[in-house]
C-alpha cells in the first residue's frame, strides 16, 4: 500500500485490498490506514508518524511490527518513508509519504519460496532443498526427507549458492528470509 502525508491510502494492490477486506488487523478509517485494535493501532500511528511528518529526504528508517489477528499468526508489517525524489516521480497530487509492506505468515511458505526461486532461476528440485533449508534441517535430514543421497543435496545446495549469490548456508536462509518476510523482532508482538 502507498500512504499520504496524512495517512490516506492512495494505492492498494489486489492483496492489500483484499486484506483490508477482511478487517482482521487492517481498515481504511475515514480514508486512513488503521489498525483493528486500539493498541495495535497506537503501535501502528507511531510507526507512521516519523514518515508521515519527514520533509524532503531526512527519512527514518523502515520500522517493523506485528498486528495480532483473532485466532491467526500475527501480520509483519513493514512501514517504508518514501522520498521526495520517488514521489515527485508519481502523481503530483498524491504526495506519497509511506509504503506499508504487509506479509502474512500464515500464507504456505512453498508459496513464499517460489517467487523467490523463479527469480532465481532454481529448479524444482533445487527449490525442495531450498524449502528444506529454510526449514532448518541439515543435508542428511534433506536427503532422506527427499529420498536421494546426501552428494546430490550437496550439489544442489552449491548451485542454490551459486545462483543466488550467496557463498554459505545462513546467508542464503537471510537472503530468503529478506525478500520475502520483514523481520517481526523490532517491535514485538502487540496485544489485543
Amino acid at each position: 500500500m502507498l500512504l499520504d502525508k496524512r495517512a490516506h491510502v492512495v494505492f492498494a494492490n489486489p492483496q492489500a485490498e483484499a486484506l483490508l477486506a477482511s478487517s482482521q488487523a487492517l481498515r481504511v478509517k475515514g480514508g486512513r490506514l488503521t489498525a483493528c485494535h486500539a493498541t495495535a493501532d497506537a503501535a501502528l500511528q507511531a510507526a507512521l508518524a516519523p514518515s508521515l511528518r519527514s520533509a524532503g529526504d531526512a527519512h527514518p528508517g523502515v520500522v517493523d511490527l506485528a498486528l495480532l489477528r483473532p485466532g491467526q499468526r500475527p501480520l509483519a508489517v513493514s512501514v517504508v518513508p518514501v522520498s521526495q525524489r520517488v514521489t515527485d516521480r508519481l502523481d503530483a497530487g498524491r504526495r506519497v509519504a509511506a509504503m506499508i509492506l504487509v506479509a502474512d505468515p500464515q500464507m504456505r511458505r512453498s508459496l513464499r519460496l517460489e517467487g523467490f526461486m523463479q527469480a532465481c532461476g532454481l529448479t524444482p528440485a533445487e527449490g525442495r532443498v531450498l524449502a528444506a533449508i529454510v526449514e532448518g534441517d541439515g543435508l542428511e535430514r534433506i536427503a532422506g526427507r527427499l529420498g536421494v543421497g546426501r552428494a546430490t543435496v550437496k550439489t544442489h545446495l552449491n548451485r542454490i549458492l551459486a545462483k543466488t549469490g550467496t557463498t554459505r548456508q545462513h546467508a542464503l536462509v537471510r537472503l530468503v528470509a529478506a525478500s520475502g518476510l520483514p523481520s517481526l523482532g523490532q517491535r514485538g508482538i502487540l496485544p489485543d
